[in-house]
């Protein structure tokens, strides 16, 4: 009897170890061999896709599956968010967000199909997007406090292109605007490039967006930095100052982050989150983030909840109060 009681112990402790062992249901990550990362832009090279294809790739291997890039441009990126939201919280669809997730609920009011907050569970904050403030070289200012001044100056004010209207590029702009009573001018683009030929050709006076877009102008002297809309500098152009330094309180964040549905569990949001993480690490990765001249973050999800929870309530009171519209 003892022999039988001693093999039965033995027998529990063993299925107790390999059940301590095993994920909790609520860890497991997508039943099916496939997960799917939406991006709402197309698949054109754009950071934006390069960069979700080199955290899938990442990710495949840390999961062991596949992890399928699925372009979905559109709507400003909510064809895309929106079939994250209706989808099962499974860990079997994520995908990429921009900070306009945060714009949005002021810009679509009602015409929003989704609740940001209720619908969207916030897995991690990929990235930062360092956005600048530039002019061209002949522009009579050298920093903010000079360029306010100069605004100030001129009767018509100034005009500042961005890639489109409710852009993070936009709000920055808007953002300086209601903060020095200085006339800026929104003049919105598809794209940084076509507002820089404008720029350049004296067709408006400067330009807000992302600094990864203008490096090589900017090394060649064809345009200058003046200032960056975050709250960190960027360790490409470490003398560059942001505006917040001249006008404290002043930041616009931009950012790629990670997203899946609402209902989706707290531990697994949790283990994709470190798994992200780990991706951000992989060396495959990095040499992405250097190439496009983006800053890796890799946050937990109340980070990045925390974050966008901020930004809405920020972005709400400026579109506002600046009458900002989106058709």
């Amino acid at each position: 009897m003892k022999l039988v009681r001693k093999a039965v112990s033995t027998l529990m402790l063993t299925c107790g170890a390999w059940i301590a062992a095993a994920p909790s249901p609520a860890h497991a990550l997508c039943p099916g061999s496939t997960v799917r990362f939406l991006v709402p832009f197309p698949a054109s090279g754009s950071s934006a896709d390069s960069l979700s294809r080199a955290v899938a790739a990442s990710l495949s291997e840390i999961w062991s599956k596949n992890v399928i890039v699925e372009n979905k441009p559109g709507a400003g990126g909510i064809a895309a968010t929106q079939t994250i939201a209706t989808s099962p919280p499974d860990g079997c669809t994520i995908g990429l967000v921009s900070a306009a997730i945060a714009a949005n609920p002021g810009l679509m009011k009602n015409k929003l199909p989704y609740d940001t907050l209720q619908d969207l569970t916030m897995i991690s904050q990929l990235v930062d997007i360092p956005v600048g403030l530039f002019a061209p070289p002949s522009l009579p200012a050298n920093n903010v406090k000079e360029l306010i001044e100069y605004a100030k100056q001129q009767p018509q004010g100034l005009t500042y292109g961005t890639p489109g209207v409710g852009t993070g590029s936009h709000m920055a702009g808007a953002l300086l605007a209601s903060m020095t009573g200085a006339n800026l001018i929104h003049v919105p683009y598809r794209g940084l490039a076509p507002a820089e030929l404008d720029m350049l050709a004296g067709r408006i006076s400067m330009m807000f967006g992302a600094v990864s877009s203008e490096v090589g102008a900017i090394k060649a002297g064809k345009v200058k930095l003046i200032a960056l809309t975050g709250d960190r500098r960027f360790p490409a152009f470490p003398d560059v100052p942001t505006i917040g330094a001249t006008l404290p309180g002043y930041s616009v964040g931009s950012y790629f982050g990670v997203v899946g549905p609402g209902s989706m569990a707290k531990p697994l949001a949790a283990r994709i989150s470190q798994d992200i993480a780990k991706a951000m690490n992989a060396n495959e990765v990095k040499a992405r983030l250097n190439v496009l001249q983006l800053v890796g973050v890799g946050s937990t999800p109340e980070e990045f909840e925390k974050l966008v929870r901020s930004d809405i309530t920020a972005l709400n009171k400026l579109i506002a109060a600046a009458g900002i519209t989106i058709e």
